[in-house]
């Protein structure tokens, strides 16, 4: 009986101490969008520098969808910004970025033993 207890705790010890591990590495808040901390930049012109692989997600902040998802290495540019359209055009396609909020972010790639941890 004493084996199966000291069998049960050190399992039970096995999972919470790999729970808590995993858990720092989420990437994504509970709405389903990159945490605060991933943002680095946003508005209707934005250009950014990868400092490392990962993914760059341009989301409209408002109603939290995906406009653009991106996977670059370290070194490659992200960069936004109205298209060339006739003014009519260009004043409707405003009118409707400026109703929500894009919001650049980029998450760096986990290092490679968090990779195989999971």
């Amino acid at each position: 009986m004493k084996a199966v207890w000291m069998v049960l705790v050190m399992c039970v010890s096995i999972v919470y101490v790999t729970g808590c591990g995993l858990s720092n590495q989420t990437f994504f808040g509970p709405d389903g969008l990159p945490k605060e901390q991933y943002r680095v930049g946003g508005g209707l012109v934005i250009e950014y520098r990868a400092p490392q692989d990962g993914t760059f997600y341009l989301v409209d902040q408002k109603s939290g969808k995906f406009i653009v998802t991106q996977s670059v290495q370290e070194g490659s540019t992200f960069d936004f910004s109205l298209p060339d359209t006739d003014e009519d055009q260009c004043k409707e396609l405003t009118k409707s970025l400026i109703a929500g909020k894009l919001v650049l972010y980029f998450v760096p790639n986990p290092p490679e033993e968090v990779q195989q941890q999971q």
